[in-house]
């Protein structure tokens, strides 16, 4: 980590937990820490007791191995209060392993830039003092929220003798004096003594300092959670308790509602803001921290101005044009546009604008989520270019190769080597529009899918596959009709599926191919399997398409696999690989079990 002449202000009174084991990395962010104002860095070896409160917890793999069932404890604990967890580790590899359940938010891969790590702790740590703030806050509601009687309950020797027409709806009572008897009737079971006790401090105090919560229960046996508070009277010329009791059910899982979606929006890792429409030029009235982050612009000086200001002078004047006629027209939209941070750095911004209507219909604020989508736009013009060199660079190398090899060939006509040129110039061939494909799917915008017949597509498939192949073993086994919603690339990378699992010779020596399609339509989805019985898709191909990745020594051999993953995946569909049993279509003992390409679809009508 970078020295930093002065350490920046932090949260008041944050308190940091390093769960991590002892060494050199550990002393040099205990160092850090400690020189940070107003933080205050606790050790712990992994495996030893956590200490009851802290603000936010630095933890090494080590000690999260050893103390995630603790950590998640102290999260579950602090609960709805939000109680960050960072991991710390040397590398990105522990990121893709974490398991969702795992008391981790954010994770710091080492070495980091101490700025970097100086703003990602304060982010947490904000997200940690409006949630602290947020509590407390609703406490302090509770507190002054003003007396007022919806319900009245008149009580006397623990005897209700008096209840008010609100109590008749509150406990969905046939009439007032129906309520009439002792007030316990109306505690729900384990709430009686509470109710025993409330009055009891009613009467020494002469009243109660604010309500209290307490479930009730109706005269339908449903339990009511209700707020109760109390004063001594005279009623009827004698001492009595009277009960205001409000029923706050809804309330309170309203205010639960609203409190969780607080919180989501404050530590969310998207850009939220929120523009008043009713305003000229709908202003900002709320950002919250990722879209601080993502800018570089802080509250102070987002809120008041409208969002354009994050235009500059490579943005598209179509797109801008695109977002005010939305706007102008009160519907949503959604546009990628090139901003700019305040440090004066491009990024791609994918923007989702929604309008926010009042109860009459009328569009009262504009609703922004941004992504930064910047990676993904470069990686979409990299696979440009990769596709611009296979079309046409490579494509048109190989037709010379092969036009000088064909010369070659006519003088050599015994010449096996001849032969070779032209076939490695013709896969090549094929290898560039194979990826041309490739990068059509992974790329694709359009992503609307049309109802088509599988059955027809996979018959023709097949014919095709028995005229070029006909050594293979190839059977289909279908319905008379699978609709299902697909993406227009499927079909053909279905054929290029089959081509490559009965291409016998990349595996010398394997017997000839033998494979079975199975299509089924199993309640709202349509099934497609493709067993493999003489092994002609190598384990290898098999390995890395089932992984979803691929590693430098394990890899598949082909595009093909990948592009019916992808032809899968852009069709909302699920794609997986398995051992399944290998049915009625062959002899074989019920234990065997055979390679299986299983791909799901949601059924469509025509």
């Amino acid at each position: 980590m970078t020295d930093l002449n002065s350490p920046p202000p932090g949260p008041a009174d944050a308190e940091l937990l390093l769960v991590m084991q002892p060494g050199r990395d550990r002393e040099l962010l205990a160092e850090w820490l400690a020189s940070q104002v107003n933080y205050t860095a606790r050790t712990v070896s992994p495996g030893d007791p956590l200490p009851s409160t802290y603000d936010l917890c630095l933890v090494d793999p080590r000690g999260l191995e050893r103390n995630r069932s603790a950590l998640a404890e102290r999260v579950d604990d602090a609960d709805p209060l939000f109680l960050p967890h960072l991991l710390v580790a040397s590398d990105d590899a522990v990121e893709r392993q974490l398991d969702p359940d795992d008391p981790v938010d954010d994770v710091l891969t080492m070495p980091i830039d101490q700025t970097i790590l100086r703003r990602r702790l304060q982010n947490f740590l904000r997200a940690r003092q409006s949630s602290l703030r947020l509590a407390e806050r609703e406490e302090q509601y509770q507190l002054l929220v003003e007396l007022t009687p919806e319900t009245l309950l008149i009580v006397r020797d623990g005897v209700v003798v008096y209840a008010n027409a609100a109590a008749v709806d509150t406990f969905c009572a046939d009439e007032q004096s129906s309520l009439y008897g002792p007030v316990t009737n109306l505690a729900a079971r384990g709430d009686s003594g509470t109710l025993e006790r409330l009055l009891g401090t009613i009467n020494r105090d002469g009243q109660l300092d604010g309500f209290r919560e307490l479930t009730m229960l109706s005269a339908t046996g449903e339990e009511i959670l209700t707020e109760v508070a109390g004063v001594t009277v005279t009623f009827e010329g004698e001492p009595a308790t009277q009960l205001l009791v409000r029923n706050v059910t809804e309330r309170r899982q309203r205010e639960q509602r609203l409190s969780l979606f607080g919180k989501a929006i404050e530590t969310a890792r998207q850009g939220i803001t929120i523009a008043d429409a009713r305003q000229d030029d709908e202003p900002l009235i709320y950002a919250n921290d990722a879209f601080e982050r993502m800018t570089g612009y802080p509250t102070g000086e987002t809120l008041g101005r409208n969002c354009r200001f994050l235009q500059g002078p490579e943005t598209d004047e179509e797109t801008v044009a695109e977002i005010r006629q939305a706007i102008d027209n009160q519907r949503p939209v959604v546009v990628e546009l090139l901003n700019y941070r305040k440090d004066g750095t491009p990024f791609w911004n994918r923007l989702e604008i929604v309008p926010v209507r009042d109860e009459t219909g009328a569009v009262t604020h504009w609703l922004g989520l941004q992504r930064d989508v910047t990676q993904r736009r470069e990686r979409e013009e990299r696979l440009a270019v990769l596709d611009r060199v296979l079309r046409h660079n490579i494509r048109n190398r190989m037709n010379v190769i092969r036009s000088r090899a064909e010369l070659l060939r006519e003088e050599h006509d015994e010449d096996d080597s001849v032969e070779t040129i032209i076939q490695a110039a013709d896969d090549l061939t094929d290898i560039s529009e194979q990826v041309r494909q490739f990068q059509n799917l992974i790329s694709v915008r359009d992503h609307e899918l049309e109802p088509h017949d599988l059955v027809p597509v996979l018959e023709t498939a097949v014919a095709d596959l028995r005229d070029r192949n006909p050594d293979a073993t190839v059977r289909l086994d279908c319905p008379d009709e699978a609709v299902a919603g697909i993406h227009a690339t499927l079909p053909a990378a279905l054929g290029q599926m089959l081509e490559f699992a009965a291409e016998r010779d990349r595996l010398p020596g394997a017997d000839a191919p033998d494979l079975t399609v199975r299509v089924a339509v199993e309640g709202e989805s349509v099934v497609v399997e493709l067993l493999d019985y003489a092994g002609t898709i190598p384990d290898e191909d098999l390995n890395a398409i089932g992984r979803g990745s691929e590693t430098p020594l394990q890899h598949s051999r082909g595009l093909e696999l990948w592009l019916i993953r992808w032809a899968v995946l852009t069709s909302d569909g699920s794609f997986s690989v398995e051992e399944c049993p290998p049915g009625a279509d062959r002899d074989t003992a019920d234990e065997e079990t055979v390679g299986c390409l299983r791909m799901r679809f949601r059924r469509a009508g025509e």
